[in-house]
């Protein structure tokens, strides 16, 4: 009886220093019966040229040139033109080892799941060091969409392999740029019946300098996120109430935060206060009932006690600012 077929997709921009890394890796597996697909996303280096070199080496490689869409459309690209009966991810600038698929595949089988979560690496000029590692389990559902959807795990698209079945109806927004896990991830899970973690390192993720990670986070972003939490929301009201207390809470915690910041600056007559006041006052009855104590303060303060919030706002950012200088203190002695 023949392997599966896995399709592995890989989006690529600008990485043409780490690429070759990256495929040299993927063809590298034990496990032979692979689908590769490059989505060449109007890459302005040599990304281009490089695919379609590996592409004439190797029969299991497959190229889309495509013009610059960003990430979600990439992915979107290569779900689209996918053929393997199971599906994962790997990011061009990371490598993995050569025998994830073969160890994913092997306790897919064993446990009978609809796919396999490994363990991570992250790879750094400061050296090697474990991003998240899990111990062996299995969950099935409902328990493994209330663990994604209330955070309890990390979302980590490059190291989840699940099947195509799962992937049929899922597709990653084209305007997201950052995040595009936690968005799909409630989704995907969803629609599986149960996945197996493994507690084994498997995936190299290369943490660099200009990572969105390492950068202060943009008020853009921030209003990203805040939308993130809102589309979870959403997805909780149409198909997992159960997690709305946490979801409710996380919404009006990192809306309140971003409020904060524009009370701070007196910026908030900016639109996007104002879509985030707006979005408060349509749902705080229904966010009341989930929220503690303080964060319900925080809640009435802003709209019925505002020289308490505006005291409370004070404090907190002069605050973080003295924690801050400690830490700095501490580091350079």
């Amino acid at each position: 009886m023949a392997s599966p077929l896995i399709s592995i997709i890989v989006p690529i921009y600008n990485v043409e220093k780490y690429l070759p890394c990256c495929l040299d890796s993927i063809l590298a597996q034990t496990y032979q019966n692979l689908e590769i697909i490059l989505v060449d996303d109007g890459s302005p280096d040599g990304c281009g040229a490089i695919c379609d070199a590996y592409a004439s080496r190797d029969s299991r490689i497959k190229v889309v040139h495509q013009a610059n869409g960003g990430v979600a459309a990439a992915r979107n690209a290569g779900l689209d033109r996918a053929t393997g009966d199971y599906i994962g991810f790997v990011d061009p600038d990371d490598w993995i080892e050569p025998t994830m698929y073969e160890v994913m595949m092997h306790h897919i089988t064993k446990e009978n799941c609809d796919g396999a979560a490994c363990s991570s690496l992250e790879e750094s000029f400061a050296g090697t060091k474990v991003r998240e590692r899990f111990d062996y389990h299995v969950l099935h559902q409902p328990e493994l969409t209330r663990v994604i959807v209330e955070e309890e795990i990390r979302a980590s698209l490059v190291r989840t392999l699940v099947t195509h079945e799962a992937w049929d109806q899922v597709r990653f927004s084209p305007e997201t740029r950052s995040g595009e896990d936690f968005e799909v991830f409630p989704h995907l899970f969803l629609r599986c019946e149960s996945l197996v973690f493994l507690p084994d390192l498997l995936y190299h993720w290369r943490m660099q300098a200009h990572s969105i990670t390492h950068l202060k986070p943009t008020i853009e972003i921030r209003m990203h996120h805040v939308r993130l939490f809102r589309k979870r929301l959403d997805f909780c009201r149409e198909h997992f109430p159960q997690s709305i207390p946490y979801v409710s809470r996380r919404a009006v915690s990192r809306t309140l935060a971003l409020l904060r910041y524009f009370a701070k600056n007196g910026q908030e007559d900016l639109p996007e206060a104002e879509d985030l006041i707006t979005f408060l006052k349509d749902n705080r009855v229904q966010f009341a009932p989930h929220l503690d104590m303080v964060e319900r303060f925080h809640l009435f303060s802003y709209f019925s006690a505002r020289s308490l919030f505006l005291l409370y706002n004070k404090f907190f950012f002069w605050n973080r600012a003295r924690i801050a200088k400690r830490r700095s203190k501490k580091m350079q002695s």
